[in-house]
């Protein structure tokens, strides 16, 4: 009875001090997500995207305006994108900038690999599948999944995870 009363006064305090809290940052954020709606005149594109679409259109450009066919295929690299295309150089979204780095092929031979893991994780739902799809949506629309050290080193163990969740359950059974 007494742990009862206890637990129950805990989250009616919880809930009544932590509801300012809570409104105060949705207030916040709903005052943010409008003032950028607002900076991009409405522009649904350019609000999900963060204006990386207008990086996208430049680096398209750049990509068959610039190039031939075998650089289209092999891509121009990395570092030669970033030293000489100026607007559109990178576009941080992790899927476009493999298509513009490594070139059609290189961005099938990604596409391959990730479908693998996809495969893998849809074999055996777990948490890691639901983290591997989270990865890959934040990386197609805000990027810096596959490319910064911090969110592919969480990529890389999610990826681990689904093998060694796979393992444990053969061992299991």
């Amino acid at each position: 009875m007494g742990i009862g009363v206890t637990v129950i006064s805990v989250l009616t305090l919880i809930v009544v001090q932590g509801r300012a809290f809570v409104v105060t940052t949705l207030s916040g954020l709903v005052q943010r997500l409008t003032y950028f709606y607002n900076l991009y005149d409405g522009d649904l594109v350019r609000f999900i995207t963060s204006s990386r679409s207008e990086f996208l259109d430049a680096a398209f450009g750049h990509f068959i305006n610039t190039g031939n066919l075998l650089t289209q295929l092999i891509g121009f690299g990395f570092n030669e994108r970033v030293t000489t295309w100026g607007l559109g150089d990178l576009v941080e979204m992790d899927f476009f900038d493999v298509f513009f780095s490594l070139g059609m092929l290189g961005l099938v031979v990604m596409l391959g690999l990730l479908l693998f893991f996809l495969i893998k994780s849809c074999q055996k739902r777990s948490i890691y599948t639901a983290l591997f799809l989270i990865l890959l949506c934040y990386g197609a629309f805000a990027g810096h999944v596959l490319f910064s050290a911090l969110s592919s080193t969480l990529f890389g163990l999610v990826c681990g995870g689904l093998f060694l969740q796979k393992e444990s359950l053969c061992e299991k059974e």
